[in-house]
Formats: structure tokens, C-alpha cells, sequence
């Protein structure tokens, strides 16, 4: 079993596309988007979407190995590769369409002043060569030939079935205009503190004189660490002559503990079973009690794992644990594997018999980084370690553009600040 297309929709291979440690998201990230406000199965009636329980993973990635928020650059050779993998033996074709989004990711339909990509056809895929468990490898990178953007913004990305029109999953992307230039710094939320967790960005900005955005339309978003969950939105502006100074309007949240496991790896696995199909592998558990001790687990960068697209690749079914939690609010899992997105099929559920919290992912057969979201910030574990010694923070700069319905995305900044 092979390629099933003539033709690639899109450019880009997978032998350049691996990510470093870096933020997201991927994100959407992608993707890289919060969980309240991310593009999900909630953006679009539920009518209309496919039934996706045989979608098995969704990557966005982008073409810079030092970046991992699925950002394009105006007038650059930016790209995005979207992969994703579905449990079947017969791979077919879908469409894919992009709408422009509000800085809340709520998708818009309103008219734009200019042409918004016509949906293109999404042809390339690959089933792969394990009997026991097959599935398809999807393929798709834009900008390319027929798909272009004229302006900056949030978008949304859906893919969808062409001839019933119904949406399989969407996933959220930055377009910017990368024209103005952000001074990212900090300043310490506590009048005294050695602890980088507790700093608090500052984005320095000379707001250009832009005829179309009005005074005091513009605003900042903060990420920290690549976390797209939360994203923290600017208050008030202090102005120093022409620079206006943002900062979020509450700190964030202490890091949490973000873990390691290479699937591969027979040492790292606690018990695995080759005669189930796929194979079945319990994880050795992780323990609730011990989160705030194992700061050498803690990363500054939720770190993006995967390798070239292998059609030998297997998916394995492995069982994560947390054990010795307190039961009444599952936890969701979260990581490598989905963008780090909070969403409904990663939630945990409660095993008595072992006293924590249990979830079964079919998963590739590789390392994979991942944490533990609870939905209320009091009941999580938190460290106060970020490791090594310094917080990477994110500054998005929105103008409201009285030409358009949605957002321009004027910059996008990062920085490693050392506490």
C-alpha cells in the first residue's frame, strides 16, 4: 500500500518540519488557543460535523524550527503543514476551507472588503504498512499555488466532507502583519520575588498612526511558556509619549508539571502487552502527592515530539494513570499528541479500585510529553519552577480595523526572560 494521490496539495515534506522545544502550540495549536475560546467541536453546530472517532491525531506545524505557534507572515515564505491520522484502510479526499476568526476564535461570516480563499481539495495521503492496525496519513501545506492570504488576523481552518458539506475538525492559526515593532520585557508582580513565575510581561509598543484603526482599538495578548491555556488579555495602556505600555490584567498562573514518555523506550513502560491489537501498554502511574516536588520535571516550553512521517509507524493503546488523587473533578490530559488542547475525549475518568484517575490513547509508537488541566485553577497542582532559570513570553498586538469585521494581527513577539 503507497501514495494514493497524482499530485501534492501543498509543498512541504516532513523531513524539515520537526519542531524543537518551543512554545505553541499548537497549538493550534495550533494550534495554539485557549480552552474556552479555541476554535472546537463547539465553534460549529454540531449537525454539522462528522462523526471524527476515527480521527486519531491532528498536527499544525510550522516551517520554523525555533517556533511552534502556527503563525504566517505576510509577504514571506512562511508555511503551515497540517497532518493528521485516521483509523481505516482506505484513504479518501477532503475539502478545506478557511474563515477569518475573532480574536476570541469565534468564527466570522461577515463580508470581507477582499477575496477570502476559495476551499481547496486536500488529495495527499499515505496508508500505512501495519497489518494489525491500519490507518491513513492526511498531508496538506498552504499558502501554496491556490490558496493565499491578503490581510492579517486570527483564522480558522476546517476541514470537511465536500459533498455533504459537514465538518470533520477545525483548528485555529495566526496570519500577521509583522510590520511594527514590540519591546517585550517584565516586571515582577510581587515587590519582591526570586521566583520567575511571578514576573509579569510587559509589551512596550510605538502605536503607528494607522488612519483605518481608530484610538485605543488595540489590544495585547500574552501567552507564557507556549501555554495556549490561558491566554491573558491587556488592560489599559500606561503611555509614555508615543510608546503605550501593556501588561495583562491579572497574573498568571504557576506552571504546571509537564512529564515525558518514550512508548518505544521498554523501560519506560510499566507493563506491555503484544498480543492485543493494537498492542496494549500501562504507563507507570504518575503521583498526585509528589507534583510540587518534581521540579526536574517541569519545562519552561511545553515541547512539540514527532518524527518524519513513517508509513512502518505503529499506533499502540496506552494507559495513563494519576494516582492518589482526590476524586470528584477529573483532570484532562493534555500534550504532545493534541496541540495541547483541552478537550472533552482527553478527559480522565475515575478508577476507585486504584484510587486517581485513568485514560486509554491510541498513540504513536514514540515519545510524547504531556500534563495533567484541571478546570479549576484552586484544585491543580502547581510548581513555581520554570527551568532553566528563565519564563518565555508571548505578546500578540490586535488592532481593530474599521475596514474589517474581525482583528488585524499587527506583531507577534516572543522572549526568554531570565528571573
Amino acid at each position: 500500500m503507497g501514495r494514493q494521490s497524482h499530485h501534492r496539495s501543498g509543498q512541504g515534506t516532513l523531513g524539515w518540519m520537526l519542531v524543537s522545544a518551543v512554545t505553541i502550540a499548537a497549538w493550534s495549536c495550533a494550534g495554539a488557543i485557549p480552552s474556552d475560546n479555541r476554535p472546537s467541536q463547539a465553534s460549529v453546530p454540531a449537525s454539522g460535523r462528522l462523526d471524527a472517532s476515527d480521527l486519531l491525531s491532528v498536527r499544525l506545524i510550522t516551517s520554523h524550527p525555533t517556533q511552534s505557534l502556527p503563525i504566517i507572515r505576510l509577504g514571506t515564505s512562511d508555511e503551515l503543514t497540517l497532518q493528521f491520522e485516521m483509523e481505516t484502510d482506505v484513504g479518501r479526499p477532503w475539502s478545506i476551507r478557511f474563515l477569518p476568526a475573532t480574536i476570541d476564535w469565534e468564527p466570522s461570516y461577515e463580508p470581507e472588503p477582499e477575496t477570502l480563499p476559495a476551499p481547496d481539495e486536500l488529495f495527499d495521503y499515505d496508508t500505512s504498512n501495519t497489518n494489525d492496525f491500519p490507518y491513513v496519513h492526511y498531508e496538506y501545506t498552504f499558502p501554496n499555488q491556490r490558496v493565499s492570504f491578503s490581510r492579517s488576523g486570527n483564522y480558522l481552518m476546517e476541514v470537511f466532507d465536500g459533498r455533504s458539506g459537514q465538518t470533520l475538525f477545525d483548528r485555529g492559526f495566526y496570519i500577521t502583519d509583522d510590520d511594527i515593532r514590540v519591546a517585550l520585557d517584565s516586571n515582577s508582580w510581587a515587590l519582591i520575588t526570586d521566583q520567575p513565575d511571578e514576573l509579569l510581561p510587559e509589551a512596550r509598543i510605538d502605536v503607528p498612526n494607522d488612519p483605518w484603526v481608530p484610538a485605543g482599538e488595540v489590544e495585547v495578548r500574552f501567552l507564557k511558556n507556549g501555554w495556549t491555556n490561558p491566554v491573558l488579555a491587556s488592560g489599559q495602556p500606561k503611555i509614555e509619549g508615543a510608546t503605550y505600555i501593556y501588561t495583562p490584567a491579572e497574573p498568571f498562573p504557576f506552571t504546571r508539571t509537564v512529564f515525558g514518555v518514550d512508548l518505544s523506550d521498554p523501560t519506560q513502560i510499566h507493563q506491555r502487552d503484544d498480543i492485543t491489537i493494537p498492542a496494549t501498554l500501562d504507563l507507570f502511574p504518575d503521583d498526585y502527592r509528589f507534583f510540587r516536588e518534581q521540579y526536574q520535571l517541569s519545562s519552561p516550553v511545553p515541547r512539540l515530539s514527532f518524527s518524519p512521517y513513517d508509513p512502518n509507524q505503529e499506533y499502540v493503546q496506552a494507559r495513563f494513570y494519576l494516582a492518589k488523587a482526590p476524586s470528584g473533578d477529573a483532570p484532562h490530559l493534555t500534550g504532545s499528541f493534541n496541540n495541547w488542547l483541552i478537550e472533552p475525549k482527553y478527559r480522565m475518568k475515575w478508577d476507585a479500585r486504584e484510587g486517581g484517575y485513568m485514560l486509554d490513547l491510541l498513540l504513536k509508537n514514540e515519545e510524547h510529553f504531556y500534563a495533567y488541566y484541571w478546570d479549576g485553577e484552586g484544585l491543580g497542582p502547581v510548581s513555581k519552577f520554570e527551568g532553566p532559570n528563565e519564563v518565555h513570553f508571548t505578546a500578540l498586538v490586535y488592532a481593530k480595523d474599521t475596514r474589517y469585521p474581525t482583528h488585524r494581527l499587527w506583531a507577534v513577539t516572543s522572549e526568554s526572560i531570565s528571573d
